[in-house]
């Protein structure tokens, strides 16, 4: 029996919305390729805003995202546990950095896909905004789908159990999308 091949095209909501879903699989480091990058002044990643955990929203206009969260480390890493992805960043200057995250897909077509943005922090160092585009690659490496977006994300502050019985700051309420492939039940 031959099997069909899959369509090789992907929406940009099912490319985005897989950021964080389960079809994004084991964390790896991507390495920064960018010539600005390269030629940029060093600045050091001591003390830098982007250091610690942030509650991403990935795309503020698109209700049905869930936030992911992001932790960039002093030594260069990136993790993203909800989706996944790992990767690298690089301080630019005092308040904006250079990302790259890399996730494996898993879950349907092989691939994987690359993120790159470029993040700016507020002056208290609580909030970014970073433009970012997405590649989606396939396992021939020619890139079959990109789109462009823009996060804004929270600093993930520690919280007491006093706390306990009221929402997190920054992360924001969102509606679940329905699978494209749900069945209604009467």
């Amino acid at each position: 029996m031959k099997k069909s091949q899959a369509s090789q095209t992907v929406s940009r909501r099912a490319a985005l919305a897989g950021l964080g879903a389960g079809g994004i699989g084991v964390a790896l480091a991507a390495s920064l390729g960018s010539a600005a990058a390269q030629d940029a002044s060093p600045v050091s990643m001591a003390g830098h805003p982007a250091i610690g955990a942030w509650i991403v929203d990935r795309n503020p206009d698109e209700p049905s995202f869930s936030p992911v969260i992001n932790v960039y480390t002093a030594d260069g890493g990136i993790s993203d546990p909800i989706g996944g992805v790992g990767g690298a960043w690089l301080p630019t200057g005092p308040r904006t950095a250079i990302f790259t995250l890399l996730g494996l897909i898993n879950d349907g077509p092989p691939g994987y896909i690359v993120i790159r943005g470029t993040n700016e922090y507020d002056a208290a160092g609580m909030i970014s905004t970073a433009p970012y585009v997405v590649d989606i690659v396939g396992p021939d490496g020619k890139v079959v789908a990109t789109m462009r977006a823009k996060n804004r994300a929270t600093r993930l502050t520690v919280a007491s159990e006093a706390e306990g019985g009221t929402p997190l700051e920054g992360v924001r309420p969102w509606i679940p999308a329905t699978p494209t492939d749900a069945t209604p039940v009467s």
